[in-house]
């Protein structure tokens, strides 16, 4: 019945409660007939005992055992990083140039999901979640036969116009500033390295450069 539901995995938190529910009260009614058939001597209260503290035990371990990725981190996928100093010196530089909410910004390597250096693996890019302004970055999950949508003017004009033709037209300038972008920021992780061109074009100031973070002004 539920396959007829668009997203049936949701049906599923109906199952957990049912079960965290019934699982509770069922150990609680074992528990109570094991302290009855103790008073009653059918067996000896210290074997009641045992046996009342050994269903607490299996109780406690059941919803480990049935998600044992929530252990050590969801075995080991899930820790605490610290973001490059590199980072927070480009944010403390946007801020002292009057950065916004409703600043774009365009972050490069242009990629949703890319491998960097301080996470040690690969991840979802994180700028939007740390730089302030309005961070543009690929959505476009590059895995392939997966359709994608481009979300907006800023990023069609990112992926089939300036980043193809690696800036070389001559109204790159004008046609950033036309669509609203004012600063350029390139994460010095995974391919970061096939962007060197961004330094030749006219009109890309470079305001922030340290060994995490390199910032261009679209003058």
């Amino acid at each position: 019945m539920y396959a007829g539901y668009r997203e049936p995995q949701k049906w599923l938190m109906l199952l957990a409660l049912a079960y965290a529910y019934l699982l509770v009260h069922g150990a609680v009614l074992l528990y109570e007939r094991l302290q009855v058939l103790g008073k009653r001597k059918t067996i000896t209260r210290a074997h009641a005992q045992q046996m009342g503290a050994g269903l607490i035990a299996v109780v406690l371990l059941v919803p480990f055992a049935w998600t044992p990725l929530e252990l050590f981190g969801a075995n080991r996928q899930l820790r605490s990083v610290q973001y490059p100093v590199g980072w927070q010196q480009a944010k403390d530089a946007l801020a002292m140039r009057g950065v916004d909410d409703d600043t774009k910004i365009v972050v490069l390597p242009w990629h949703m999901y890319m491998t960097m250096q301080f996470v040690g693996r690969t991840a979802a890019n994180p700028a939007p979640n740390y730089f302030e302004g309005d961070i543009i970055t690929s959505n476009n999950p590059e895995l392939r036969g997966l359709p994608f949508e481009t979300g907006g003017p800023v990023e069609d004009y990112m992926n089939y116009e300036f980043l193809p033709s690696r800036g070389q037209s001559e109204v790159t300038r004008h046609k950033l500033r036309q669509l609203g972008v004012e600063y350029i920021l390139l994460l010095k992780e995974a391919d970061y390295g096939r962007y060197e061109w961004l330094g030749s074009l006219k009109g890309l100031d470079r305001v922030v450069d340290n060994e995490d973070v390199r910032v261009y002004k679209v003058e």
